[in-house]
Parts: structure tokens; C-alpha cells; sequence
């Protein structure tokens, strides 16, 4: 057990690391290996052509301005990596429970949750509802967001359920899958329901919270986040 926390504790450690690296990378311009190697090339094709063009006496004399920019540049990336660092955020994407909700459209109010980006462009993520407690009609999981873009160090809202003032049930935003569904796939009693919110990517990012979704005294819907000690 303890070893196993150990390992985990050494992948965060190194995930950490790899990203304040990336982070250095990108504010600098360095997007891609590739311009890192185009980097190292111009200098040293720079160096040579002098070295033929001039002859080496001159090549040896410009050496040290060559050597102190190189030094300048490695001291600047490393400044920008201690900085990224220190003040990265633990999560590469994060789920967002409360920012921004609820939203009213059409006199329906829509509960929803912001996905943070703090890195570089997600692609093809999506985000899952999971463990649904109580389940509808033996359903615990929905697809409920696909196809998710979000800019470098950006954010989006996603639509989670939709309510109507006095309604009997919540509606779930969820794509339609193509086949029949019944009617009530997707809609929930108006009452207090608990579930895992699951954001996932092609590029590996993910992040799960656990979350309440219910409606208060003044008939507005809520969703919170929803700690699992809290669980009667």
C-alpha cells in the first residue's frame, strides 16, 4: 500500500515536472522539439559559416558571444521553469462545480460547469455523468458532452440538466445516441440526485468530481460539489 502511494506520488511529482517544463517551452516561443532543434541549428550553421567565410581566427573571436547568448537563453528558460514550477496548478484540466450557475434561457434553468484548461489545447475530450444515485430507469451513466475544444489556458461551460419552474423533473442535456430512446431517458425526478462528473481527453487529461443536483426553496436549480462525507 505504502509503495503504491509512493509510485503515485512519484508520477504526480513527475507529471508536475513535465508540464513546468512544457509551460517554459511555450512561453518562450519553443511550441515543438522540432524549433528546439531548428534553434540549436541556426547557431551552430551561423558558427560554421563565419568559420568558413571569415576564417577561424574570427569564428574563435565571436565564439564567446555565441557561448554567452546560448548561456543567457539557458538561464531565462530556466528562470521561466522554476517560475512555472511554483506556480502551476495540480491539475492539467479541472472541472469547475458553481462557476457561473445557474443560467436562465428561456425561463429554463440550465445548470452547467466550467472545464479549466491549464495547458496547452485540448481536443476530443468529453464529459460523462457516472454513477447516477438514485439511477434512471437503471441507468447510471450518460454521455453528456462530446467532441470538447478548449484553447490553450482557457475555458468552457458545459450544460449539464435543464429545469422549468415548477416541473416534476430535470432534463439532462445529453446528445441523442441515434437509436429510440423512452421518453424519460434522461429526466429525473425533481428531487436531490448524486452523480460523478467524468472529463476526459485523447491527450490523457482527466478530472472527476463528485456533485449534488437539486433544487432550492425559490425553485432554482442547483448543482454543487458534493463531499462524499457529506453522504448520508
Amino acid at each position: 500500500m505504502c509503495a503504491s502511494i509512493s509510485g503515485m506520488g512519484t508520477k504526480w511529482q513527475r507529471s508536475i515536472h513535465r508540464r513546468a517544463f512544457e509551460e517554459a517551452r511555450y512561453a518562450l516561443g519553443i511550441e515543438t522539439g522540432d524549433r528546439a532543434l531548428i534553434a540549436v541549428a541556426v547557431v551552430v550553421v551561423a558558427f560554421a559559416f563565419v568559420w568558413l567565410v571569415a576564417g577561424w581566427d574570427i569564428a574563435k573571436s565571436k565564439l564567446p558571444i555565441i557561448l554567452s547568448s546560448s548561456a543567457t537563453f539557458i538561464l531565462i528558460f530556466s528562470l521561466f521553469y522554476v517560475w512555472k514550477l511554483l506556480t502551476i496548478p495540480a491539475k492539467s484540466v479541472q472541472i469547475s462545480v458553481g462557476d457561473g450557475e445557474p443560467t436562465v434561457e428561456d425561463g429554463v434553468h440550465i445548470a452547467r460547469v466550467k472545464i479549466k484548461n491549464n495547458t496547452h489545447t485540448v481536443l476530443n475530450g468529453e464529459l460523462q455523468l457516472l454513477n447516477l444515485d438514485p439511477p434512471n430507469n437503471g441507468n447510471e451513466g450518460f454521455l453528456l458532452k462530446n467532441d470538447i475544444t478548449i484553447g490553450p489556458r482557457n475555458d468552457r461551460f458545459i450544460n449539464v440538466a435543464s429545469y422549468a419552474r415548477g416541473s416534476e423533473w430535470f432534463r439532462l442535456i445529453i446528445p441523442s445516441n441515434g437509436f429510440c430512446e423512452p421518453e424519460t431517458f434522461g429526466n429525473l425526478p425533481a428531487r436531490s440526485h448524486k452523480f460523478h462528473l467524468s472529463f476526459s481527453s485523447l491527450e490523457g487529461f482527466s478530472d472527476t468530481v463528485y456533485c449534488r443536483l437539486f433544487v432550492d426553496s425559490d425553485h432554482i436549480l442547483h448543482i454543487e460539489e458534493w463531499v462524499e462525507s457529506e453522504i448520508a
